[in-house]
């Protein structure tokens, strides 16, 4: 089964194929595992925020409001 991982390399965000304890990018380029700048294996199409405006909330998290 390929392993694929995204990695920071030279400032870029790149999907690389995990190859014993290297990672190979698209265009040939490789980096080791340990030294590789590893991100989230998804990027994340929304961000819901929960906030702590009504009352209910605040009890329900037992924490309170400034």
């Amino acid at each position: 089964m390929t392993e694929y991982r995204r990695i920071l390399l030279e400032g870029n965000v790149v999907d690389v194929v995990r190859s014993g304890d290297t990672l190979r990018a698209a265009d040939g380029r490789v980096v080791g595992v340990d030294d590789a700048v590893h991100l989230a294996p998804v990027v994340p199409t929304k961000i819901i925020a929960v906030h702590l405006n009504y009352h209910s909330r605040v009890a329900e998290f037992g924490t309170t409001l400034p």
